[in-house]
Parts: structure tokens; sequence; C-alpha cells
């Protein structure tokens, strides 16, 4: 299984952070994901457009994942690993910042890049309409709200629910029919996240 909001880590997986290099469409990205899906030993992939990374999550190498992106044309390099011993010593937790000064698109894209590369976040959402991201993974809501100043933006916490490191929130998988472009896309993925208990949500166009 693939997508946004299924990092369910089982003993013996890692997640990889990759940066990715070249992408400029969704059919980029969606290339990138399906190459990362095939490598052996992947249960779980997610490729931000915006921000240009990839989370992985299974038993791979870094080598691997980054040899299936360059098959593809694009480049990569790690980031971070985050091995089993720590996923398993670490206890997760969904963070939703209230994030001011979000004016643009592009405002709320450096604020999820800013998010995403903090150390021990798994998945990272922001919403430019609500000014809201949610963050999960075992990042502290210190350094998440530092990365968001760093980036020229302010951060206070709306939301801080724990949850223990064998938890896994449930998943559903929806056929969306009737959309035809990326407006469409973006409508769809806006309305799920703004359902309540919903931590991320991912709406692929291509498939």
């Amino acid at each position: 299984n693939t997508g946004s909001g299924r990092f369910l880590t089982v003993p013996g997986d890692s997640v990889y952070k990759l940066s990715i290099g070249g992408m400029t469409c969704g059919h980029c990205s969606s290339r990138v994901k399906k190459a990362l899906a095939a490598v052996e030993g992947v249960v779980s992939v997610e490729v931000e457009l915006e921000s240009g990374l990839a989370t992985v999550v299974g038993t791979t190498t870094t080598a691997a994942l980054i040899t299936a992106v360059e098959n593809t044309g694009k480049t990569a390099k790690a980031v971070e690993t985050v091995q089993p011993q720590a996923l398993k010593a670490a206890t997760t937790q969904t963070v939703v910042l209230r994030v001011g000064g979000m004016t643009c698109g592009h405002c709320s894209a450096r604020v999820e890049k800013a998010l995403m590369a903090v150390k021990g976040v798994t998945s990272a959402q922001v919403e430019l309409k609500s000014g809201l991201a949610t963050v999960a993974g075992t990042a502290g809501v210190s350094a998440l709200i530092e990365a968001v100043v760093g980036v020229g933006k302010t951060a206070e916490t709306a939301v801080v629910n724990a949850t223990a490191p064998t938890a896994k929130p449930p998943s559903t998988v929806l056929r969306v029919s009737g959309m035809a472009c990326e407006h469409c896309q973006v409508k769809v993925h806006n309305a799920l996240m703004a359902v309540t208990g919903v931590i991320s949500a991912e709406v692929d166009l291509t498939s």
C-alpha cells in the first residue's frame, strides 16, 4: 500500500526521507512514487511535489531507493533514515500547528518543506486556507515551531495527540470520480483534511 496517512511501521521497518530533484508536475511525482513503491521491501511511499520530499517506510536501503529514483530520470539524496530501534523507542504523536503569515501556495509549500525536514517527522500537511499544519512523527513541538519560524512565519500549538508506538490509526482508500484537473484534486484533498480525526490525506489524480 502506498500513500499519505499509511506510515504504519512494524518491527523491522525503517523510515527513509529523500530529497527529489527534477520533479515539475504531478506526472513526475507519480512516476517517482511508483518507482519507489516497486523497490523490494517498501511498504508505503509518499512523494510531495511542492516540497520535493519523498518519505518511504520499509526494510530496504537508501542506495536502492536512490537508484530507483534515478532510473526515472530524477535525482535523489538522503535526508534522514530512522532505524527500527529508534522507531520502537520513540512515541509517535500528531501535532496540529496554527501557522500565521501564509498568503499563498508558495508560503504553505515552504512551511511544509521546513516541517518535513525536521528530524523525526514522517508526514506533514499544511493547509493554506485554514492556516493549519498537521504533523505526524516523533519530533518535539518546539522543533516544529522553530522550523516554521525559520521560514519567516509564526506558529502556535493547536492540538497535540500522543499515541503509543504500536498504535496503528486506520486508513481508508476511496475511489473518487469526476476529478478532471489538479484544481479538483486540491478541492477533494482540502475537503478530506477538514474532516475531524483525519491526520493526513493524499489524492492521486493519475490513478
